[in-house]
């Protein structure tokens, strides 16, 4: 059993406490983590039994209680008399198909997965309206590889290396059910399939992995009468849920969940996924013919890029990204007639889709921030393209910043080192031992010679060669010209 608690504002003054009961893995952690985020506390338990024991033990009194309405072992009906035998809470039982009707009926609720938490939020303020089945549970032949609202829901909710952990689990669970399907149906189980199937469609569903929730949802139909005279649509049943899980260990491996990157598309449904992501679309505008024609070429032998548009400076630049809509904008910071910064912030102002990419020769710290608060994704430097620029394209468009040449994917950090650094510049020691530099310090401060002996425990001959090796050092030849270098210079911090 797992607990898991965290305050939001948006949280009630006394947290909801929620017992969720769900066997899938998945299914039970998309949404304990979904719940824990908008402000319950959330306790977790994979079995009907595993939830007795947790009552009995009356260490804690649930308020609302989230069961899985079809699981192996106590399960349905019988499993919400026993929890009603031992507890108060309302009960709504949760699940990504239609259950029984007396499982609907002997709940207080019942809600369809992937759960909406906005829903469960109404049944507490008395809005509670119980969710119905669509007619047809068919799923159209087009549906993407990832479902892009319920995606966009989970980003809402949690960091992207929290999104991504849960599609590798998924993955993870599509492998290890698939070797028990193929058994299953080798043995004619049909029990055991449709339970596997249920536990599949259930589980990404939640996440909103259409293609394996569509395979589970196939799977939870295998026929009754199956006598094991349809080994040629089993094989390629348990062929497309491989696919399935390779289609989003792809997308994992190239850092393009979408909406990031376009998804992979259905081509029936009982085919193997092959068809890839469209290439990535980019405009570039840069003031210098050389740099366009370089950046076009490059990323014209790259595979994956197309530059639909390219700008001469920064007026073009809002035109051909506006009009265009691109993925990308390549956009050179200093720009005649309109500059890189003012460009982008009109950009920003006229669409909020393209993620923009600034090339420069050099920026300053305090450019790197105010272009980033302005909504740029990254910088890569005119030295490092050929290095830097494929996978800083890559990066951005995946939903991460590009800084300092590498992949960031917490701005808030990054921007809090940035501001460190403008506030406090790099300082050049000019090889300058530490006692030197302390004694560089005195000097400013007005210090003779034999005030600096007395402070460090030195004689007055070691301050001097001191100072005879700071002059030389440093270039300066008076005391007065060394306080001036020390200042101009940061090697101190002015009184």
């Amino acid at each position: 059993m797992h607990t898991r608690t965290m305050l939001d504002p948006r949280a009630m003054q006394d947290l909801i406490t929620v017992l969720l009961i769900d066997d899938d893995l998945v299914s039970r952690e998309v949404t304990a983590t979904m719940l824990t985020l908008s402000g319950y506390t959330v306790h977790t338990v994979q079995s009907g039994a595993a939830a007795i024991e947790f009552l009995v033990a009356g260490e804690v009194t649930p308020d609302l209680i989230l069961m899985d309405a079809q699981m192996p072992g106590m399960s349905g009906t019988d499993l919400i008399a026993e929890l009603r035998a031992r507890s108060h809470a309302r009960i709504i039982a949760i699940s990504g198909s239609n259950p029984p009707a007396e499982v609907i009926n002997a709940a207080d609720a019942f809600l369809l997965k992937p759960l909406d938490v906005e829903e469960l939020n109404k049944h507490f303020a008395g809005q509670f309206t119980q969710s119905a089945f669509p007619a047809s549970a068919a799923i159209a032949s087009d549906e993407p590889v990832v479902s892009l609202e319920i995606l966009a829901q989970l980003r809402k909710l949690m960091p992207e290396p929290a999104v991504r952990e849960i599609f590798q689990a998924i993955v993870f669970d599509l492998d290890r059910r698939t070797e028990v399907l193929e058994v299953a149906i080798a043995k004619g189980d049909v029990v055991e399939v449709r339970r596997i199937g249920h536990a599949i469609k259930g589980g990404c569903a939640m996440a909103g992995a259409l293609q394996a929730a569509r395979l589970g949802a196939l799977i939870e139909t295998f026929p009754l009468d199956y006598a094991g005279n349809q080994s040629d649509n089993s094989s390629r049943l348990l062929s497309d849920l491989r696919a399935a899980a390779r289609a989003l260990e792809r997308m994992l491996e190239q850092n393009c969940l979408p909406d990031l990157w376009h998804s992979v598309l259905w081509t029936g449904p009982l085919e193997a996924i092959t068809q890839m992501d469209r290439p990535i679309r980019i405009v570039l505008a840069d003031d210098h013919p050389v740099v366009r024609i370089g950046v076009r070429n490059m990323l014209t032998e790259l595979e994956g890029f197309d530059v639909v548009g390219d700008a001469a400076d920064g007026d073009e630049a809002i035109t051909q990204t506006l009009e265009l809509a691109p993925d990308i904008l390549l956009l050179d910071v200093q720009m005649p007639r309109l500059p890189g910064l003012e460009a982008m912030r009109a950009i920003m102002n006229g669409t909020s889709n393209v993620k923009i990419l600034l090339l420069t020769s050099t920026i300053t710290t305090q450019q790197i921030i105010e272009a980033l608060h302005i909504g740029a994704r990254g910088i890569v430097l005119k030295d490092a393209l050929a290095s830097h620029l494929q996978t800083a394209i890559r990066t951005v468009y995946a939903g991460d910043y590009w800084i300092g040449g590498k992949r960031v994917v917490n701005l808030v950090s990054a921007l809090h080192d940035l501001m460190q650094q403008a506030a406090v510049p790099l300082r050049k020691t000019y090889g300058l031992t530490p006692r030197e530099l302390e004694v560089v310090g005195c000097i400013v401060e007005g210090c003779s010679n034999r005030d600096i002996a007395k402070q460090f425990s030195l004689s007055e001959e070691t301050v001097k060669r001191h100072l005879s090796n700071i002059f030389d050092k440093t270039g300066v030849s008076t005391r007065l010209e060394l306080a001036l270098f020390a200042i101009a210079h940061h090697l101190v911090t002015p009184q």
